[in-house]
């Protein structure tokens, strides 16, 4: 399994980022200039069962994606699946929002492939073809603290 992982410290409290998320269908394009469109097409932030849509890019090739929620601890995490076609590449990550003092560490993680020694070799052949895509997404993650933390503390 292949394991991109971003984090970053934001000197504003956790219900700030809630908040924000919470309107993410109007703010989603403020977040990070490759960003299109997001809107929940069933359910409302933070809530299981709720599907997600977003477009956006990553690098040059537009991206369209449906999030399927499959856990949700309100003002804390959100897990969630990405759909079909993703769903192939065992796709899937979470957002995270740890107090600290008076701010919060803002957890991003996206994962895919599969365990075990199947999955380790899929994980290869996955990087030998799908490595720069991999590195785009690494990339816009960490833009994404990173401007997460601009509009916070702005």
């Amino acid at each position: 399994m292949i394991v991109l992982k971003d984090e970053i410290e934001i000197n504003a409290p956790p219900s700030k980022l809630v908040e924000w998320f919470s309107h993410i269908d109007e703010r989603y394009r403020e977040w990070h200039p490759e960003h299109i469109l997001a809107r929940y097409i069933k359910g409302t932030p933070f809530e299981e069962g709720s599907i997600l849509y977003f477009e956006e890019y990553l690098g040059k090739p537009k991206y369209k994606f449906r999030f399927f929620v499959t856990k949700a601890e309100p003002g804390t995490k959100m897990e969630y699946k990405i759909l079909f076609p993703y769903t192939l590449l065992n796709s899937r990550g979470s957002f995270t929002l740890q107090k600290q003092g008076e701010g919060t560490r803002f957890i991003a993680v996206v994962s895919v492939g599969w365990g075990g020694a199947v999955g380790r070799l899929l994980d290869r052949i996955y990087w030998l073809f799908g490595g720069g895509r991999l590195k785009e997404i690494r990339r816009h993650m960490a833009d994404e603290g990173v401007n997460m933390k601009k509009l916070m503390e702005g």
